[in-house]
């Protein structure tokens, strides 16, 4: 009966069927890895978390989680203040929006499997491909959810800014903050999320470490359960940030931009 009433709440609801629909994932994971038992196809999910404890617990599995982290996070410092400067001078300036129109169109339209061969030709292997290249590929975002956020802007807004000569702060915190904070929490979650994909793409084809350079290695050695388990590694870390930062952060700043 407490259950029943406590399913009427949308939290526990929400909550609920995330963790019922986790459940059917690992319940599908573990009837294939049964049916192609043998085959090197699929490991079970119970090789795959043996294999995850042991990376957890060793000091090798630490150290190639850390440097995929250090960097996901400098490509999104990275690719986030490029998108977001060029964002605002372009939401200021319809002229060099338009200007830009053609290299924001190829950026997002190029695969990103020819910008990574493109740059291993410029700058070779390493860490500074793989951050320069996730940079690439996630300042766009950034860059077209800034201009959402300008194209939301109210003109009757600016134009009483204008009226009573608002200061130049004051403009920005009262008009263009409520405006950008909804579009920019949705793109935070997409960078996240993109972030740690095209990082491990680079990692696997222009790296000799982090994570997705030790993905390339289990895969040629054939070992599945360490393959797995760096991409449960992976999955994990994107759901832990977007459930426990990204999340919470977005419907905040929601809120507050209604309350604005």
């Amino acid at each position: 009966m407490i259950i029943w009433k406590c399913s009427r709440c949308p939290s526990f609801r929400r909550l609920l069927l995330t963790f019922l629909g986790g459940v059917f994932l690992v319940f599908v994971w573990y009837v294939l890895a049964r049916i192609y038992a043998g085959k090197l196809v699929l490991p079970s999910p119970f090789e795959t978390l043996s294999t995850l404890f042991g990376l957890l617990t060793s000091v090798i599995g630490w150290q190639t989680f850390g440097v995929t982290l250090l960097r996901v996070g400098a490509a999104i410092f990275a690719g986030g203040a490029v998108g977001l400067l060029l964002g605002i001078a372009a939401g200021l300036s319809q002229d060099l929006r338009w200007f830009l129109e053609p290299l924001r169109w190829v950026s997002m339209s190029i695969p990103p499997i020819t910008v990574v061969v493109i740059a291993m030709l410029w700058l070779g292997v390493g860490s500074g491909l793989v951050v320069c290249f996730a940079s690439v590929m996630l300042a766009p975002i950034v860059y077209v959810n800034t201009i959402k956020g300008f194209d939301l802007v109210d003109d009757r807004l600016l134009e009483m800014a204008t009226l009573y000569r608002f200061s130049l702060s004051m403009r920005v915190r009262r008009v263009y903050i409520p405006a950008l904070t909804v579009p920019l929490s949705a793109a935070a979650v997409q960078v996240v999320c993109n972030a740690v994909r095209v990082t491990l793409l680079a990692e696997v084809i222009g790296s000799n470490n982090g994570m997705g350079a030790a993905i390339s290695l289990a895969n040629s050695t054939l070992e599945l359960p360490t393959l797995f388990a760096w991409i449960l590694i992976a999955v994990l870390l994107v759901g832990l940030l977007e459930s426990l930062l990204l999340g919470p952060m977005q419907r905040r700043s929601e809120k507050w931009s209604k309350a604005k």
